[in-house]
């Protein structure tokens, strides 16, 4: 796995990869979805719910976010999401920079 931040603007950009299976064309759109767990995952760990990248989603989103990835079936997925910069104005105020 190989973590990354940088800063873009006013956002943090994050990523993560890994060499995982990757996602495959017919599960890219579904991956966000709540329980969803592609058959793939189901035979190599038969163990979760499907709620993790729904959570990650959820989050980022209300936190004014945005989260997407890039994958290469077969060889690896890399998941970035961004995040607003919030700087501290004066007596707990904050405000987007």
């Amino acid at each position: 796995v190989d973590i990354r931040l940088e800063q873009k603007g006013n956002f943090v950009v994050i990523s993560c990869a890994d060499n995982g299976m990757g996602v495959s064309l017919r599960d890219r759109k579904k991956i966000f979805t709540k329980f969803f767990r592609s058959e793939e995952a189901v035979r190599i760990e038969p163990v979760g719910t499907g709620l993790g990248l729904y959570i990650n989603q959820a989050v980022v989103t209300l936190s004014g976010g945005k989260i997407w990835f890039k994958t290469n079936p077969g060889g690896g997925t890399i998941f970035y999401f961004t995040l607003p910069i919030y700087k501290q104005r004066g007596r707990g105020k904050r405000s987007a920079h």
